[in-house]
């Protein structure tokens, strides 16, 4: 088991960073939720931060939330519970993506960020992602930018549906105008 590590408000300021790679985005509602489960019930979980950067993994909202509102803050007695992630960054971008999945909790604009990062590092491959983050091959071609549109890249389209991406040859249509003037 890992060690926790009590924080107060003015060493979580100092020490906990908001990760570059965060996935996940919360709705105002479940917002204002996650604040009163952390007056009502405290902490339920530690935050996760990678040791080396400070970058929160797991836990963003939850820390804003106990660093802004003093309801909260008093509700916790004034402490944050940290565990520390000594993997290296990637492996701490690579855990802050599967644990976010695993809650159906991510952005898929910088869930594909992730993903194209983390596979061109090498550090993992397609095989990985499919396997630890059950991802289908047309996830993964749409998050890696191998998706539908770029396998239809060089085709020519008939006047019936024209894509935004070959607007320099869009034909202007003909307005057809009753026959009378006055119309």
């Amino acid at each position: 088991m890992r060690e926790i590590v009590y924080l107060t408000q003015e060493e979580a300021r100092e020490k906990l960073l908001p990760s570059p790679w965060r996935q996940g985005y919360i709705l105002k509602p479940d917002l204002k939720a996650l604040k009163a489960n952390l007056v009502d019930y405290g902490w339920l979980e530690p935050i996760i931060v990678h040791r080396s950067t400070g970058y929160i993994i797991d836990g963003y909202y939850r820390v804003n939330l106990f660093l802004m509102f003093k309801d909260v803050a008093k509700a916790v007695e004034y402490v944050i519970p940290v565990t520390y992630y000594d993997g290296d960054e990637l492996d701490a971008e690579l855990l802050s993506l599967r644990l976010g999945r695993a809650r159906g909790f991510q952005v898929p604009k910088f869930v594909s960020n992730s993903v194209k990062r983390l596979l061109r590092s090498k550090k993992i491959d397609e095989k990985y992602l499919k396997r630890n983050l059950a991802m289908g091959v047309d996830e993964l071609s749409t998050l890696t930018e191998t998706g539908t549109l770029k396998q239809f890249s060089g085709v020519e389209y008939n006047n019936a549906w024209i894509p935004v991406e070959s607007s320099e040859t869009l034909v202007k249509p003909e307005i057809e105008r009753p026959p009378n003037k006055d119309r």
